[in-house]
């Protein structure tokens, strides 16, 4: 048995990158925040970038969140929705440490 010849034609693409600042979608406020604007520095605690993330990590882990209380009170508020096993499985790794 013969195979038929392909009609599949190769598509060449271009990228492009817009720098973040011109992302009509995204607030002005949010654009500050992420170009680390100065006159934002006073409502947040860690800068936006990637450098961050392990001090973020140090300090949620001595965070006293009640993570039974939590875990509960979500459960109630999804109570009358119906979620996924995914949601629920989420819900439940709240209660180790190392889920933020």
């Amino acid at each position: 048995m013969q195979s038929a010849p392909s009609q599949i034609k190769e598509m060449t693409f271009q990228k492009s990158f817009i720098p973040f600042e011109q992302l009509r979608q995204i607030s002005n406020r949010d654009k500050a925040y992420v170009g680390e604007d100065p006159r934002l520095r006073s409502f947040y605690k860690y800068s936006p970038n990637l450098d961050s993330f392990e001090q973020i990590i140090m300090d949620k882990q001595n965070d006293s969140t009640d993570r039974e209380l939590l875990i509960s009170v979500l459960n109630e508020q999804y109570q009358t929705f119906e979620t996924s096993k995914a949601t629920q499985d989420n819900i439940l790794s709240l209660s180790k440490d190392s889920t933020f």
